[in-house]
């Protein structure tokens, strides 16, 4: 073979610029060996040719994999590996290499996932023992078998469901979302924080002084309940759950009478359950949200729901049933009634 034609097949080798890795090598090597024993039966001459062009185009790949150059340098991952399987069959599909999702329980009566940036589809396999959660940020949502996507965007998300339920919870409420339905969490009333408002200086009465003589100092003013519940966001945003939990059953025992005592204890058994991994814990902040909820419908209705949930996940089938029972009585008609029932054992997994 002659110089020339070894050109050629060089340039077109940089033209098609394909990836070098050891699996093409491989091919290279095994394509080498079959065409030359070919050439050997027929000329030597023509197989020794063949086999200097052959090295001569693996040499020139080779040589593009090390060159440094901006065609090169950033190489996206194949489509397969956006796609994660569990042992159970549930399915996970990244929507692009940007999506950060980590995994961070698989427990055979749980699983945890945190959407840190971008989206993924979930095709979870069919388990009613098995609670499946993703979080992503302040949102939650949790299946027993379904298929949905979620997509995260800052400090919200998109989910839309294809088939089977998802119960959506965030920091203050939930909504059960069916095959077809989608939404945007949390709702935008609820987007917005409680801020800690700035202490105000106390009035000359709270002035104490430590000794006669001394400069009068003034006392320490004890945060009111809504810097208490700003505290425990800061506090749950910041991945502390406990710190989170412990200041509001402060905000509860202060102010007993506080609007917000129901919304902290719903709170509380939501990180109770969700983050600290607690259920029996959880089922009696729950229920302590349903006794304050005070004519709270809705907040009641929740707390209820959660409490089956909780029972649920502590596997203590009776005290699910009887509290599943309970909502089917008062809500006949509630939102949660579907996966109330499913978690209570009063409807079969479909």
């Amino acid at each position: 073979m002659s110089g020339p034609e070894i050109e050629k097949i060089a340039a077109a080798a940089r033209r098609a610029n394909l990836p070098w890795s050891p699996a093409r090598q491989q091919q290279v090597s095994w394509a080498v060996m079959s065409r030359i024993e070919k050439a050997r039966r027929r000329r030597p001459l023509i197989a020794l040719s063949l086999a200097g062009a052959v090295a001569a185009t693996a040499f020139v790949l080779v040589w593009q994999r090390r060159a440094p150059s901006e065609a090169t340098t950033a190489v996206a991952a194949p489509a397969c590996q956006l796609a994660t399987s569990l042992a159970d069959g549930t399915r996970i599909v990244r929507d692009d290499a940007a999506t950060v999702l980590r995994k961070t329980v698989e427990d055979p009566d749980d699983v945890l996932f945190e959407l840190d940036t971008g989206g993924a589809r979930f095709e979870v396999a069919r388990r009613p023992a098995r609670v499946f959660r993703v979080h992503a940020g302040d949102v939650t949502v949790q299946v027993i078998g379904t298929g949905f996507h979620v997509q995260r965007a800052g400090t919200r998300c998109q989910v839309a469901v294809d088939h089977g339920r998802v119960l959506v919870s965030w920091w203050g409420g939930s909504r059960e979302l069916g095959a077809g339905e989608q939404g945007t969490f949390p709702p935008d009333a609820a987007t917005s924080t409680v801020s800690e408002s700035p202490v105000a200086a106390p009035p000359v009465s709270a002035l104490a002084t430590s000794a006669p003589g001394h400069l009068s100092r003034r006392a320490p003013l004890a945060a009111g309940p809504e810097a208490l519940f700003a505290r425990a966001d800061r506090a749950r945003a910041a991945g502390q759950p406990e710190v989170a939990v412990a200041t509001l059953r402060e905000l509860r025992a202060r102010f007993p009478r506080d609007p917000r005592a129901g919304a902290a204890a719903f709170t509380t058994g939501r990180l109770l359950l969700e983050s600290l991994h607690r259920p029996r814990d959880a089922a009696a902040a729950f229920a302590e949200a349903r006794a304050e909820a005070r004519g709270d419908s809705a907040l009641a209705e929740d707390a209820l729901a959660r409490e089956v949930e909780s029972w649920h996940a502590a596997g203590d089938r009776d005290a699910a049933r009887t509290r599943a029972a309970l909502y089917r009585s008062l809500f006949p008609n509630g939102l949660r009634l579907h996966i109330v029932e499913r978690y209570g054992g009063l409807k079969a997994d479909p």
